[in-house]
């Protein structure tokens, strides 16, 4: 590739993966440069020349760099969102949460735990906020535990919309490194999404198990991957109706009437899920989004399970079943967990809680987990 460029007087560049490329001059000289295509326009930021620096070593350095540039582009697209904490809590809370919150209770709770009880949080920007500030806030109520799991419960909301936002690349509210700075928290532990009732397959077989989905390419193949990228129950996925599905905005709006909690529960659908349910529905304008073989009643949940241990026996050659259709939630919450996020914003996710301050807002951070989950399984 240096010989050919130096041969045309050109540069040259080719692909190494993962936006990783290397650049070569006329001259003989090589760098390697990461370039990523975001909002319309190819970003690319320099590494080290080459041979001097070994490709094992630029591969090794590419996820910080494209995580810069996108925390960069999330920056210009939301100006507005200032960066200092207590100015970045209050903008937030007045801009994305409030509007969620149907009681004057819930309004004055929030307003109570800003101004009172992260107030020693307020003079630092966002990205400089660490898990022994958090635990610092929070010692001070290690006598009230109810209001310490509020107090981290919203601060961990806040932080958690300023990694969408590209302000800060941890949640330091996270309880699973909290705890170490607080005196006798880490015994309890932090919340397991694994359950012993409900086996899960293991999160390295999760993207040959996608690749097993797509090439059967049957209903009831798409409702598991469906399942699977929406993070929801069996009963959810397999009578998901075409008139729940928006389309244009992204949005799986699933009827409270179905829902375990009985509330309305919105689902953000990333690239793939959106290409599911466009294929599903055709020219349909209603009626179930996975009929069975009948065209009136869903696809069986037995038919899910049978997917899942066809793909353990002829893939993993497993004499008998181990994981569950509902155990890939648990995967889910488990990847999550190991990726930083909240257990507030995982359980949203997750349809667990029904807690009004977790709405609006929290929609489009739940979209950008599920883009990533979805990247996971690739």
């Amino acid at each position: 590739m240096i010989k050919r460029a130096g041969e045309t007087g050109k540069q040259v560049i080719a692909g190494a993966g993962e936006n990783l490329y290397l650049r070569a001059a006329p001259s003989g000289a090589a760098r390697w440069v990461v370039i990523k295509h975001m909002d319309g326009k190819n970003r690319e930021r320099a590494l080290g020349r080459y041979p001097e620096t070994t490709l094992a070593v630029a591969r090794a350095q590419v996820p910080a760099i494209v995580a810069k540039l996108e925390r960069k582009l999330a920056r210009i697209r939301t100006p507005d969102a200032p960066t200092k904490f207590h100015k970045f809590a209050e903008w937030y809370f007045d801009n994305h949460h409030r509007p969620g919150l149907s009681s004057t209770k819930g309004v004055e709770m929030w307003r109570l735990v800003l101004g009172k009880y992260l107030k020693p949080l307020g003079h630092l920007r966002v990205e400089q906020i660490r898990p022994h500030h958090v635990a610092e806030v929070l010692t001070s109520l290690t006598d009230r535990p109810a209001m310490m799991r509020d107090v981290r419960g919203k601060l961990a909301i806040v932080l958690e919309a300023a990694r969408a936002l590209g302000l800060t690349n941890t949640n330091a509210a996270d309880w699973s490194i909290v705890k170490f700075h607080i005196p006798g928290a880490a015994v309890k532990g932090r919340k397991s999404y694994r359950s012993e009732h409900h086996g899960a397959l293991e999160l390295d077989h999760m993207p040959a198990l996608m690749g097993y989905l797509r090439a059967r390419d049957t209903m009831a193949a798409q409702c598991l991957e469906w399942l699977i990228l929406t993070t929801t129950r069996s009963t959810e996925a397999r009578a998901a109706m075409v008139e729940e599905i928006d389309l244009d905005a992204a949005i799986w709006a699933i009827d409270p009437a179905r829902m375990k909690k009985g509330i309305l529960h919105r689902i953000p659908l990333s690239p793939r899920a959106i290409e599911i349910a466009g294929e599903a529905i055709g020219t349909r304008t209603s009626g179930l989004l996975f009929p069975g073989r009948s065209g009136t009643k869903p696809v069986s949940d037995q038919t899910l399970r049978d997917l899942v241990f066809g793909y353990e026996c002829h893939e993993l050659g497993r004499a008998a079943p181990r994981a569950t259709v509902h155990g890939f939630r648990a995967c889910f919450g488990s990847w999550g967990q190991r990726q930083g996020y909240a257990d507030e914003v995982l359980d949203r996710q997750l349809s667990h809680v029904a807690d009004a301050y977790l709405r609006d807002d929290v929609l489009e951070i739940r979209r950008e987990i599920l883009k990533r989950w979805q990247s996971a399984l690739v």
